[in-house]
């Protein structure tokens, strides 16, 4: 969506059907679609049974069962025979021999939410489901620390592993100290890792394999903290005295072996380690060992079949491909590796780490020099080269982006009313590369930060976010934006900020924008007073009732229709009912519902119904059953009229406990 394409005409506020207290979901859609132009969207039309009933179902076929209240408020069914005493007959022994069912949340359902992922709640549950039979306590808590460590709440598993190591022996505190280290290890703290494991080698181990692996962590924690002159000689010593077998092993030597200096050993090292990161590190040790050209080298690194599931080891890859690419003729592959690097935010091991942002600006550097070359537009200035980029339509999206960045780095913008910015949001946007906004334009970005590029580049970013549904940054970067774009109805921009304000964040600011707005009209069309009100609703659903309450009281003497009054009465009856003023609510109900009229029954039936709730709330329960009453002589469906009558059996249990009282 560009800057000059921000509404579209989708539809009323209110359709028929549909409940009218928008989900915060479609808030967004509608968002990313765009607004409709002020009096472009048909007139509403009328409201049908099932979006106005609030809490009242509609008719249907009850013949199966059909609960009524009689005299003694006993619950009776009248299908014949629906309910019938068990029998004693032969099948009494099965059922005695089914498992008895009973309504409990146990381990299963535990192992059902851990499947799905729904760690919160087995969080939760795990707190309050009583450990089956079997179940011990460690193996519950065990449970717990795996939910949090895929939450990534590494302070509070840390925290919790602490107090438990410092409480447990023997073999349980060896594994819970091997956890710990591990856990930080992979969260980047090898120098503590280091200090847990030391711990545990000083307290006595039961055999030697156990020594093997705490000093084989210590090793790791070495390398991973950069020190590798002591990983290099604690595995050396480590090396003689287990002379350990295991693949991880022989890699972890092989990448101290590389951060040596010692290529070859690395290949030796590696010569007989099978696995898919072992093929990429031996690929990468020959090249480095001059054994293998950089072509060459290329060539193998892409042969290698990595799992498209595993970030890290594609993220290594791409790292071992932006080192390796490293001749003028490669420069392309190395600005796509180093933009997957970008794109992906992976924790690379030291060996591979890179300052991918800043190598892919330079990279680009090269490929706008290739191009240049390539398209004779070495000596032209820097407007030639710009009119050769807005007007070129080729599929070299790469060598487009790298020749517009390096421009745009060297201060060298095309010429008004084109801007530089907004050629390159607008371009990362169609080749789906938006993730490298971030890089050029934003906070940290290369090239501009939010508040320094135009209006057109503000939108284009603003219809982005709001496509990802980043509805905070939506409206941040909204909000710098100060006067419309030209081209944009007035009310349709009015109606679009306001909007994007009230779901990002900034309700008041949305609120005052769309209520002076208002105070300015003298008239609006029927359909673009539904645009309003969806506002107002967007205020409801996130609680901002007396906000909403201000606007429909700004937005009443715009009403011209019998419809919008009636509307304007029942919608602002619910943001009464929202604040707990339910009376008053009530009263503004019961108004709605005398706008109807006969001819809108069913609006009428939903307003009635809504108030004698509310007057319930508001404890007015002779008025409540007033309303109730007529309700129930109204109304021709059988599953209304059982709800009415449970509703009346209600009020009159609360008013004879208040006498009694």
């Amino acid at each position: 969506m560009t800057a000059l394409h921000l509404v579209t005409t989708d539809g009323p506020a209110k359709e028929p059907g549909r409940r009218l207290i928008p989900a915060l979901a479609l808030c967004c859609a509608a968002l990313v679609s765009g607004f409709a132009v002020i009096g472009g969207v048909p007139a509403d039309e009328s409201l049908k049974a099932s979006s106005n009933l609030a809490d009242a179902p509609a008719a249907e076929d009850l013949e199966a069962f059909s609960p009524a209240l009689d005299l003694n408020f006993e619950t009776l069914s009248i299908t014949e025979g629906s309910l019938q005493p068990l029998a004693a007959d032969s099948a009494d022994q099965n059922r005695m021999a089914a498992p008895v069912f009973r309504l409990e949340l146990g381990e299963e359902t535990v192992a059902h939410l851990n499947r799905q992922n729904l760690d919160q709640l087995g969080l939760y549950l795990l707190q309050d489901i009583p450990a089956a039979p079997g179940i011990s306590p460690a193996e519950r808590q065990r449970q717990r620390w795996h939910l949090l460590e895929r939450q990534g709440r590494f302070e509070v598993l840390k925290a919790e592993l602490q107090v438990s190591l410092e409480s447990e022996k023997g073999d349980r505190r060896l594994g819970l100290g091997l956890r710990l280290g591990d856990l930080l290890l992979r969260n980047g703290d090898p120098a503590q890792a280091r200090a847990v494991f030391r711990r545990l080698l000083s307290e006595g181990l039961p055999n030697d394999g156990i020594t093997q692996q705490l000093r084989q962590r210590i090793v790791l924690s070495y390398f991973d903290e950069g020190r590798f002159s002591d990983a290099a000689i604690s595995a050396e010593n480590l090396t003689l005295e287990f002379a350990p077998d295991q693949p991880s092993w022989h890699l972890l030597r092989a990448l101290i072996a590389l951060s040596r200096g010692r290529a070859d050993k690395a290949v030796s090292v590696l010569r007989e380690v099978v696995s898919i990161e072992a093929s990429l590190w031996r690929v990468f040790a020959r090249w480095q060992d001059q054994a293998l050209s950089s072509s060459a080298a290329l060539l193998a690194l892409g042969q290698v079949k990595v799992p498209a599931d595993n970030a890290e080891m594609a993220g290594a890859r791409s790292a071992m491909i932006a080192q390796i690419a490293d001749l003028a003729e490669h420069a392309r592959v190395r600005a796509l590796a180093l933009e997957v690097l970008v794109l992906n935010d992976v924790q690379l091991t030291p060996l591979l780490q890179i300052d991918a942002r800043a190598e892919l600006l330079g990279t680009y550097g090269e490929i706008a020099r290739i191009k240049m070359a390539h398209e004779g537009l070495t000596t032209e200035p820097s407007g030639a080269v710009w009119d050769f980029l807005l007007a070129e339509g080729s599929a070299d999206h790469l060598g487009q982006r790298a020749l517009g960045v390096t421009l745009l780095l060297q201060g060298e913008g095309p010429e008004a009313p084109a801007s530089g910015d907004s050629w390159l949001i607008r371009h990362l946007i169609e080749v789906d590369a938006q993730g490298l906004i971030g890089v050029f334009i934003g906070d940290d970005g290369a090239l501009a930060k939010f508040e320094d590029v135009g209006a057109e580049a503000l939108m284009l970013l603003v219809d982005e976010a709001l496509r990802r549904e980043d509805l905070p940054l939506g409206a941040r970067l909204q909000s710098l934006v100060h006067v419309p774009v030209p081209g944009i109805d007035p009310g349709a921009w009015t109606l679009r900020t306001a909007r994007i304000h009230v779901l990002g964040g900034n309700a008041d600011l949305g609120a005052r924008q769309l209520g002076d707005w208002l105070s300015g009209l003298d008239e609006v069309a029927p359909a673009s007073l539904d645009r309003v009100m969806q506002i107002m609703f967007d205020l409801q659903f996130i609680g901002e009732h007396q906000l909403a309450l201000d606007l429909f009281q700004a937005s009443a003497r715009l009403v011209r229709t019998p419809g919008h009054r009636r509307e304007l009465f029942y919608w602002a009856a619910q943001s009464w009912v929202g604040l707990g003023e339910y009376a008053m609510g009530a009263a503004y109900y019961l108004e709605s519902a005398r706008l109807s009229g006969e001819e809108e029954v069913y609006w009428q039936r939903s307003a009635f119904y809504q108030a004698a709730k509310a007057l319930e709330s508001a404890e007015l329960y002779e008025d409540a059953g007033k309303v109730y009453r007529r309700l129930l002589g109204d109304s021709p469906e059988s599953k209304m009229q059982a709800k009415l009558r449970y509703r009346l059996a209600q009020i009159e249990r609360r008013r004879a406990r208040e006498k009694s009282e």
